[in-house]
């Protein structure tokens, strides 16, 4: 059995983290890391004080109007990471609200697994000098915006 990568194992544990998700629509894990070490974790759900999501009455015109996204509960709950820049892993490309709070804070570059139909948090991350990766479930890494296969220690 060969040895996963750092980014493989980071962007597992952001799997790991959606499975704590309720939300009925998408479970999504995010995980921020600083100098290779994991300083906060977030998944997406209904705000802490209130109760979980059971399915019913979740959306308004087919949208959810009730849950804080892993992306924001992660940059919400960050623990150290001192004078380092931070790197994200998310289980879904971010929506454009999470991508504006991601280009505000620390965070230099986003690692996504699946993309979201709607790629405009992609474009908000390009433009604030956010470095995009796509990553496949095999481990590869690919520059969103070159399309490049890459190889990252």
């Amino acid at each position: 059995m060969s040895r996963i990568s750092r980014h493989q194992m980071f962007m597992q544990v952001a799997e790991v983290a959606s499975r704590r998700s309720t939300c009925f629509r998408r479970n999504v894990g995010a995980v921020i890391v600083a100098n290779r070490n994991i300083i906060s974790i977030g998944y997406n759900g209904p705000p802490a004080s209130e109760i979980h999501c059971t399915g019913n009455g979740c959306a308004t015109n087919g949208k959810c109007t009730r849950a804080v996204h892993a992306e924001i509960n992660a940059l919400d709950r960050v623990q150290g990471g001192g004078g380092w820049t931070w790197s994200m892993y998310c289980t879904e490309s971010p929506c454009p609200d999470c991508a504006k709070a991601i280009v505000d804070s620390k965070v230099a570059e986003v690692f996504y697994l699946n993309q979201y139909r709607l790629v405009e948090g992609i474009d908000v991350l390009l433009r604030g000098g956010v470095m995009v990766w796509r990553m496949t479930p095999s481990g590869y890494v690919i520059n969103y915006r070159t399309g490049e296969l890459v190889e990252l220690d």
